[in-house]
């Protein structure tokens, strides 16, 4: 995984930022605030593990035949799918980083997968099911919507 790929792993699951990661994913680490903000020295280090193993299993279950989800569909709904699964996984609506860190393959079951790939296509068809749709900010905060009532008790601030 290249470090803009990683960067954008983290916007996604831990700032969970997944349009930012979508839409913008040339210029995510041109400003050294933005480099700063994804590369923090004071998140652990396994935090750096788990995201691109997070990725890994969502894009495998896009590509997977079960789903049938074409090319542009897989790339809009990659990010949007790794920040709620981890949320799901996780049982909170705003993992920490340490939670983040934590995340490990056992931890997402089945039925997790199953309920984060119908919230996240049904809100994505909702709104219209386009790149417009997964760069914008509605989606997000559909979906961030969906885990706060689910969750509601948040967790500690970020760093």
């Amino acid at each position: 995984m290249s470090i803009s790929h990683l960067a954008q792993a983290v916007m996604a699951i831990v700032l969970q930022r997944p349009n930012d990661a979508r839409a913008r994913p040339s210029s995510l680490l041109k400003r050294d605030e933005d480099y700063e903000t994804v590369f923090n020295r004071k998140y652990p280090i396994g935090l750096y593990l788990a995201c691109p193993m997070v990725m890994k299993l969502v894009d495998s279950l896009l590509r997977s035949e079960a789903y049938h989800f074409d090319q542009k569909d897989q790339t809009n709904l990659r990010f949007y799918l790794a920040m709620y699964l981890v949320s799901l996984a996780l049982q909170t609506s705003s993992p920490t980083p340490e939670e983040v860190a934590s995340l490990t393959l056992t931890m997402i079951s089945d039925e997790t997968i199953v309920e984060a790939l119908d919230s996240v296509c049904g809100s994505y068809a909702e709104l219209g099911g386009s790149d417009q749709s997964a760069k914008g900010t509605e989606l997000v905060e559909e979906l961030k919507g969906q885990l706060r009532k689910r969750f509601p008790k948040a967790g500690p601030a970020k760093s």
